[in-house]
């Protein structure tokens, strides 16, 4: 499995820059600081998998963001990805979560569904 890249900020310069136009594997964290979860700190906030375009997927879902850095209340957000190696991209994407969860106890902020 090959390495994350950098981390690039959440904005739509940072997007349209540095995210690339394939699927990916995609990390977020707080640029400063830690979020309090229930099993320690960390400052992930989101994993997410594009199966299509890893520019297009920040965008859509995380338009708030990049057009108004802080509008979730955490601060500043930056981004890093790994391109899809296919199946096994997704695999470890889903192995992260999977981590986080049973280190921090909870998932991860912006990862968790709406309450009904």
């Amino acid at each position: 499995m090959r390495q994350f890249s950098s981390w690039y900020p959440l904005t739509e310069e940072g997007i349209r820059e540095h995210a690339p136009d394939v699927p990916a594997a995609i990390q977020l964290r707080r640029e400063e600081g830690l979020i309090d979860y229930e099993g320690g700190q960390s400052a992930m906030v989101c994993y997410i998998f594009a199966s299509g375009s890893a520019r297009d997927t920040l965008m859509d879902s995380f338009e708030d963001e990049a057009t108004e850095p802080g509008v979730r209340g955490q601060g500043p957000l930056e981004f890093r990805y790994i391109e899809s190696e296919g199946e096994s991209t997704k695999d470890y994407m889903a192995e992260l979560i999977y981590k986080f969860v049973r280190n921090f106890g909870e998932t991860p902020l912006f990862n968790r569904q709406p309450e009904e």
